[in-house]
């Protein structure tokens, strides 16, 4: 079904139905995952991606983008204020379990090292979930399963160069989504 923009701007309760069923997996998952499987916070993030969603749906330009795209935008705003909350109020601890952690390590692997690898490894299956399922298939074929262009051609019925082309898409689709994240240089903070 394809979804009217008029229709969700007038608040047609099938449409945004529709729109829900469509994205509700995928959305529910990139939030739990952005917020490391705690499922009380990913309901209530979801929840509130939803509200965000209605209330500012006139907003959305399709002439800037696709649909999916924007409400996944509003995932990553909710999901982003929601550490920040969190941090905030947690800041003072984590910074004194840090700091004693890091004394008994003899320089080791600095906790702050693990910490960003976990957050970007988040942030990364976050945004794999982000992309549609043909897209993210593709490149967890490639790079997670290790399937050359031959064997994935051979999974999935297409030609290598049809393969090639649809792992360039995806790849530059993922860079987009991760761009935001990337961006920033070490140590800046993330907002």
């Amino acid at each position: 079904m394809s979804i009217s923009c008029e229709a969700l701007q007038q608040r047609d309760g099938a449409t945004w139905d529709a729109l829900y069923q469509e994205h509700i997996h995928e959305l529910y998952g990139f939030v739990f995952r952005l917020v490391r499987g705690d499922h009380s916070a990913a309901a209530d993030v979801f929840q509130d991606t939803w509200l965000d969603a209605i209330d500012h749906v006139e907003q959305f330009d399709p002439k800037r983008g696709e649909l999916r795209a924007w409400l996944f935008g509003i995932a990553r705003r909710r999901v982003a204020l929601y550490w920040r909350k969190r941090m905030s109020s947690h800041a003072v601890c984590l910074t004194v379990q840090l700091d004693d952690a890091a004394e008994g390590m003899d320089g080791a692997v600095l906790p702050e090292d693990i910490l960003e690898q976990l957050e970007q490894g988040a942030v990364v299956r976050a945004s794999l979930l982000a992309l549609p399922p043909d897209r993210r298939q593709v490149l967890t074929d490639k790079y997670v399963e290790g399937l050359s262009v031959a064997q994935i051609a051979a999974k999935t019925g297409r030609s290598p160069k049809s393969v090639e082309s649809h792992l360039s898409r995806a790849r530059e689709q993922l860079r987009s989504l991760l761009g935001w994240y990337f961006s920033n240089p070490k140590g800046a903070k993330r907002s």
